[in-house]
């Protein structure tokens, strides 16, 4: 799902945190231009008490930056475009990283189904060896049809192998690819490969 892809991929957690700070900068900027209000209080002490007739002296300031506003607004400017070319560096981030899973995802399940292919042809060709062992006992056929059909049983086999090596690099690279864990033990590596 796109959202666990955000969420476990360490270069797309890194580009949206990037987008963040970018976007905290924006605020940042944003802040400086606005005015500010400074709310002062103090107790007066009791010798100044017979000098002042008020306890509590408090104090309200209001500052706008008149001079520097031009200054600031282009400050807020270079953050808002610096903001929008993170966005876009994110999103590309992102959908490169949707299209690599979603490309591996469509590889491995095709290669299972050449496994599976691989394994009915397998079967066959143990079928083959099975009768052609029956034929020669009975004296219908001599040895080399046996020979010729242990020799397909082999080259099934062989192709099995390289196959399923084929799947465990297309899984392993989809598992790098979302950011998961191979297998949380060796139990479920076994399972999975049923070794």
């Amino acid at each position: 799902r796109p959202q666990d892809l955000v969420r476990l991929r360490a270069d797309v957690r890194a580009g949206y945190a990037r987008l963040r700070q970018v976007a905290a900068e924006v605020g940042i900027r944003f802040a400086e231009r606005l005015p500010t209000l400074q709310v002062t209080a103090s107790w007066t002490s009791l010798t100044e008490k017979a000098l002042s007739s008020e306890w509590l002296g408090h104090g309200l300031n209001l500052a706008a930056p008149l001079f520097e506003g031009g200054r600031l607004r282009g400050f807020e400017q270079r953050a808002r475009h610096a903001l929008e070319a993170e966005r876009q560096r994110y999103l590309e981030l992102w959908l490169t990283a949707l299209q690599e899973v979603t490309v591996l995802t469509k590889q491995f399940q095709q290669q299972r189904r050449v496994l599976t292919t691989l394994q009915e042809r397998r079967s066959f060709a143990q079928q083959a060896l099975q009768a052609a062992r029956n034929r020669y006992t009975l004296g219908d056929q001599n040895y080399l049809a046996v020979l010729t059909a242990l020799r397909g049983v082999q080259e099934a086999d062989r192709q099995l192998v390289v196959e399923q090596r084929e799947l465990m690099r297309l899984w392993i690279e989809a598992l790098e690819a979302t950011g998961q864990w191979m297998c949380e033990d060796a139990a479920q590596c076994q399972h999975f490969w049923a070794l």
